[in-house]
């Protein structure tokens, strides 16, 4: 086997340049299903992690907009808390809003009420300050949580508790004092879609009924208990909040979203990989064509190892471990390039792009297994020669 593959190298070294174009083709294949497969994989991840962000791990619950018989209020939430296999409920009332800078500057915003729970529901990552708490819930305090995002490009910086800011929800302006700064660099989508996503301001919910005159919730949010069975829990909030069925409740599974739409990516990866994987098999041919043209050049080669002795599976094994071998180089190449990309692509946009060590192993083992069977019917060719016939040719 050293042998074989001692002539391996030999042979690939003699003729560099159709070595490197075969090495070459493989390369540019394994590249672009290992890139397809570490950026989707990571899309993936983030997209879940900004998804559970955003409360998508749980339930959200309300009434049907034409329900006239019950409202979303402070009763409807105690019996949301209350029922087995509910962790924490947060109400959730959004207002569009207006937020003024210190230059006079407008921006447009959604002003999301919410519970003193609701960085536990919505997974709020505070970087200064302090969330919102009961006791702002209670005596409906003009306070707020802005992101740092919109903080350092309202003042320049992150750090602004403290600071006061106009804040007009539904028509009603009041000054609102900045008693936390949350952080926005995991906000992953607003991040890609840039301006077509608001900006939130988050503010106790009991402040929005003194802008607006209504003091029902839009939703209430449900997180699970750790291992519940979402449809049993749907069942029982039904049944708490709307007992005799006439209300009208919906209740939102976002965990079974969240499943539906990891599927859905899972197909388009599927997708994108068989398109990529047609470049491997060009890539594969073109081992077929090299390896044929080796053959060839060394029939007269092959004539003389067969007649001092040399069998059919040693010749066989030559020409395999040649094939195999471009297929490492330019695997491993491609490999080292797309683990240096991938780490480029993590500290350029934060978000974490990595390769599994499984999808590496496989792909590097595909690769090699790919030019072994591309390499087969040359290897086999030059196998069966018979040495008389060989060395009668030039």
């Amino acid at each position: 086997m050293m042998n074989s593959l001692h002539t391996a190298l030999r042979s690939a070294a003699k003729n560099k340049f159709r070595t490197a174009i075969t090495a070459l083709s493989v390369f540019i294949g394994v590249l672009s299903v290992l890139l397809i497969s570490g950026i989707v994989q990571a899309g993936k991840t983030a997209l879940g992690q900004e998804l559970s962000s955003l409360g998508a791990d749980g339930l959200t619950l309300k009434y049907s907009e034409d329900s006239t018989i019950y409202q979303l209020d402070e009763s409807a939430l105690q019996k949301v808390a209350q029922t087995k296999g509910v962790k924490g409920a947060s109400p959730i009332v959004v207002e569009p809003g207006q937020l003024t800078g210190p230059s006079g500057s407008v921006q447009k915003v959604y002003t999301w009420g919410v519970g003193n729970n609701a960085d536990s529901l919505i997974s709020l990552d505070l970087l200064w300050g302090r969330s919102i708490s009961r006791g702002d819930i209670a005596s409906r305090a003009a306070v707020c949580l802005l992101d740092s995002k919109t903080a350092q490009e309202m003042f320049g910086r992150e750090n602004v508790v403290g600071k006061r800011v106009p804040l007009n929800i539904a028509g009603y302006q009041q000054e609102f004092e900045v008693v936390g700064v949350v952080s926005s660099s995991s906000n992953i989508l607003k991040s890609f879609a840039g301006g077509l996503m608001p900006t939130l301001v988050y503010t106790p919910y009991t402040v929005i009924p003194m802008a607006t005159g209504d003091s029902s919730f839009d939703q209430i949010a449900v997180k699970l208990d750790q291992g519940a069975d979402s449809q049993v829990v749907r069942t029982r909030l039904q049944k708490a909040v709307d007992p005799d069925g006439r209300c009208g409740v919906d209740i939102l599974d976002l965990a079974s979203q969240k499943d539906s739409l990891d599927r859905i990516l899972d197909i388009v990866t599927l997708v994108l990989s068989c398109v990529a994987a047609i470049s491997l098999l060009v890539a594969g041919m073109c081992i077929t064509t090299v390896m044929i043209s080796s053959v060839a050049e060394r029939t007269r080669e092959i004539g003389i190892k067969k007649a001092i002795g040399a069998t059919s599976g040693s010749i066989l094994r030559e020409f395999l471990a040649e094939a195999m071998l471009l297929s490492l180089v330019g695997s491993t190449a491609a490999a080292l390039l797309c683990l240096l990309l991938l780490k480029a692509a993590t500290a350029l946009t934060g978000i974490d792009m990595a390769l599994s060590s499984t999808v590496l192993f496989f792909s590097l083992v595909g690769s090699v297994l790919l030019g072994g069977a591309f390499g087969a019917y040359p290897a086999y060719k030059a196998a069966r020669m018979h040495p008389v016939e060989a060395l009668r040719r030039e």
